[in-house]
């Protein structure tokens, strides 16, 4: 199952043919035996879920819906992940880091490292993310989710002219909430109140080494007096 996938081209075809194999291995596991998972249209609904292909779309095909929220973004994912550190444990490093890559991709429903990455930079759709992606140049793992982000903030002109219109819309969103604005607050000078400890007993203002503090007191019980206790402000 992993041998052909490991020396063959890694296409987004073998990715899809891969996760139909493991499938068809774990899906009489009583975990995925709880929710139905039978569907008229798995092999459709798998494809299209891994290509990044829009929820309106794959919700048509019989229990799509089901098959998307119980399984491939919930039981799947954590079954893969419990099957990558088994296989971590017996050395079987490529197979774990495959299997690990796999469940990523099939939580969120997208066909690579790099539309993942943009999804989680802020392009909240999987079909505009992945529209995205196809537009950056093949990158490592290394490339975080803060540069591609920043990336799209900082070219995002660019980018609008190149996409769709509803990929355009999500990049002008991400600009629009990643808009800093700093208020600077204009120095207060030394001051004092006065014998405003004589109107309230919650907050004043003490100058302490020719310095102007605000001090909050505070109840401090100091003694009992014929079963009665006394308090002190400090």
């Amino acid at each position: 199952m992993f041998k052909s996938y490991i020396v063959g081209d890694k296409t987004l075809e073998d990715r899809i043919s891969l996760l139909e194999n493991i499938e068809n291995t774990i899906n009489d596991i009583n975990v995925l035996k709880e929710g139905s998972i039978e569907s008229a249209d798995s092999r459709e609904i798998r494809s299209k879920w891994l290509r990044g292909v829009a929820m309106s779309d794959i919700a048509q095909h019989d229990n799509a819906i089901s098959i998307i929220t119980n399984h491939y973004s919930f039981k799947l994912p954590w079954i893969l992940n419990g099957i990558a550190k088994k296989l971590r444990l017996r050395k079987l490093i490529d197979e774990s880091e495959i299997i690990e890559e796999l469940a990523i991709l099939i939580e969120l429903g997208l066909p690579d490292i790099k539309s993942v990455k943009i999804y989680q930079a802020g392009i909240r759709s999987r079909s505009s993310a992945h529209e995205i992606a196809n537009m950056c140049e093949d990158e490592l793992w290394e490339k975080s989710i803060k540069t591609y982000k920043q990336d799209l903030i900082t070219h995002a002109d660019y980018y609008i002219t190149q996409v769709s219109e509803n990929a355009a819309s999500w990049i002008k969103l991400l600009v629009r909430f990643s808009k800093k604005e700093f208020i600077k607050i204009k120095e207060v000078p030394s001051f004092t109140y006065g014998k405003v400890h004589e109107q309230t007993k919650r907050l004043i203002a003490r100058l302490i080494n020719n310095e102007t503090i605000s001090i909050k007191f505070r109840f401090c019980c100091c003694k009992q007096n014929r079963g009665k206790f006394r308090y002190r402000l400090f």
